[in-house]
C-alpha cells in the first residue's frame, strides 16, 4: 500500500506540473497578444494622455492576472480532489477484493468443519442407536431375509409345521393331523392353490401333504418332493375327516401349531414370528432337544428379530453405505432371484394363471387403452408372477422377510 500511495504522489505531481507550466505559457502568450491589441488600438483611437493608457494597462493586466490566478487554482485544486479520489477508489477496490478473498476461504473452511461435525454427529447416532455386537452385513441380511418359497407361505407354513413334527416319527404315517392358526395365516391360506396339486386348496390339504410328503429341511420348499400319490393321499385324509383345522381368533402374529398323532407318540411343532421359524418340537410333551430342523430355526428366529430391529434403526443412507460391501457370491445370489421371478412372470404373461391381472394389464396395454410406461411395465411382470404364484405353479418365487409376494 505504501508502494501504491509513493506511485501516485509521482503521477500527480508530474500531471499538475507539467499542465501547470504549459497552461501558464499559453496564458501569458495570449496576454500579450491581447495587451498590445489593446494598447495599439488605445493610441490610435483614443486622445488620452500616455499615463492614462499605462494606467489602463496596468488595469486590464491587473484583472487579466487576478482572473488567471484563480483559474490555476480551480485547477490545481480539482486535481487534487481527482487524485485523491483515484486514490480512495483504488483503496476501497483493494480492500474489497481482500475481503471477498479472506471470506471465500474463511467461507470454505466453516463448511468443512460444518461437514465433519455433520458426520460425527450422524455417527454419534449410528453408534447410540445400533448395539456393536449386533452388528449385520448385507451378506447376512441376504441370507437371513431373502430365501426361495415354493407356492403362497401361508399354506407353506402350514405344510412345513406339519412336516418338521412328522420327520420326528419315520417309516409312519399319523393318524391324525390337528392345525392352530391365527387369522392372517387362515385368511390368506384358505382359498389358495396350493402349488403341484392339479388346483387343490385348503389349510386341511396343505397340512396333509406336509405330514406324508413333505420335506421340512428344504424350508418354504418343503412341499417340492410331493407327488401324485401324495396328494391322492391327501385326498384321503381330508376325506375321512382326519385333518382338523382351529383358528385362534385372539392371536397376534404368525403363529402355526401342529399336532400329529401316531400310534404311540403326539408329536408337536410350533412356527412363529416368520413363515420358516420352528421355535419348539415337542414329543409327547417333551422338547426334541437333537433336531437340527429346530436347532437351526431357534439360532435364526434371534438373528431375525435382532435383524430387524438393527434394519429399523438404521436410515437411508445406512442402507445404501451397505451396498457397498456386496460381493460377486451376493450379486450371483440376487442373480438367481431375479431369474426365479422373472420366470414365474413369463408363465404369468403366457397361460393367464390366477386371476390373469398382469395379461390383462398387457392386453390393455397392447389395444393403448394404458400407456405403456416404467411403472405399467413393473406391475405387468409383478402381477403376472404373483397370478402364476398364488395359481399353484410349481416355481419357486425368491421370497422376502417370508413372504414371496414381498420378493417379487
Amino acid at each position: 500500500m505504501h508502494k501504491l500511495l509513493t506511485l501516485y504522489k509521482k503521477l500527480l505531481f508530474n500531471f499538475i506540473t507539467s499542465t501547470f507550466i504549459k497552461n501558464t505559457y499559453n496564458n501569458c502568450t495570449n496576454h500579450k497578444k491581447y495587451i498590445n491589441c489593446r494598447s495599439t488600438n488605445l493610441y490610435l483611437c483614443c486622445t488620452t494622455t500616455y499615463e492614462q493608457i499605462d494606467r489602463c494597462t496596468y488595469s486590464i493586466k491587473s484583472t487579466l492576472d487576478n482572473t488567471n490566478n484563480a483559474t490555476y487554482r480551480n485547477y490545481y485544486l480539482w486535481y487534487i480532489i481527482f487524485a485523491l479520489a483515484c486514490i480512495l477508489f483504488h483503496v476501497i477496490l483493494v480492500q474489497t477484493l481482500a475481503f471477498i478473498v479472506i471470506f471465500s476461504r474463511l467461507y470454505q473452511k466453516l463448511r468443512y468443519i460444518h461437514l465433519i461435525v455433520s458426520d460425527i454427529r450422524k455417527l454419534n447416532k449410528i453408534n447410540k442407536r445400533i448395539n456393536p455386537h449386533m452388528a449385520y452385513t448385507v451378506k447376512e441380511i441376504l441370507h437371513l431375509e431373502v430365501a426361495p418359497a415354493l407356492g403362497c407361505t401361508e399354506p407353506v407354513a402350514i405344510a412345513l409345521a406339519t412336516a418338521a413334527a412328522a420327520s420326528i416319527i419315520e417309516d409312519e404315517s399319523p393318524d391324525h393331523i390337528e392345525i392352530w392358526v391365527d387369522p392372517n395365516i387362515y385368511k390368506n391360506g384358505l382359498a389358495v392353490i396350493i402349488p403341484g396339486t392339479g388346483g387343490l386348496n385348503g389349510l386341511d390339504t396343505a397340512a396333509a401333504l406336509g405330514a406324508l410328503c413333505g420335506d421340512a429341511s428344504l424350508g418354504l420348499e418343503v412341499l417340492e418332493p410331493i407327488t401324485d400319490n401324495g396328494v391322492e393321499l391327501a385326498c384321503k385324509y381330508r376325506q375321512e375327516s382326519r385333518v382338523t383345522v382351529n383358528l385362534l381368533a385372539d392371536q397376534k402374529g404368525i403363529y402355526v401349531k401342529a399336532l400329529l398323532t401316531f400310534k404311540d407318540h403326539q408329536v408337536e411343532a410350533i412356527i412363529e414370528g416368520v413363515h420358516d421359524n420352528i421355535t419348539s418340537i415337542t414329543m409327547d410333551g417333551k422338547p426334541v432337544t437333537d433336531s437340527p430342523l429346530v436347532k437351526a430355526k431357534q439360532a435364526q428366529k434371534a438373528d431375525v428379530f435382532k435383524l430387524e430391529d438393527f434394519i429399523k434403526k438404521l436410515t437411508l443412507d445406512d442402507l445404501i453405505d451397505m451396498i457397498n460391501d456386496l460381493d460377486d457370491d451376493d450379486f450371483a445370489f440376487l442373480k438367481e432371484g431375479i431369474t426365479y421371478n422373472v420366470r414365474l412372470a413369463d408363465y404369468g404373461l403366457k397361460h393367464g394363471s390366477g386371476l390373469g391381472v398382469g395379461l390383462t394389464l398387457e392386453r390393455l396395454a397392447r389395444m393403448k387403452i394404458l400407456t405403456r410406461d416404467m411403472i405399467l411395465s413393473a406391475r405387468i411382470i409383478t402381477s403376472a408372477a404373483a397370478d402364476a404364484r398364488m395359481g399353484g405353479i410349481k416355481l419357486p418365487a425368491m421370497s422376502s422377510g417370508g413372504s414371496g409376494n414381498h420378493g417379487l
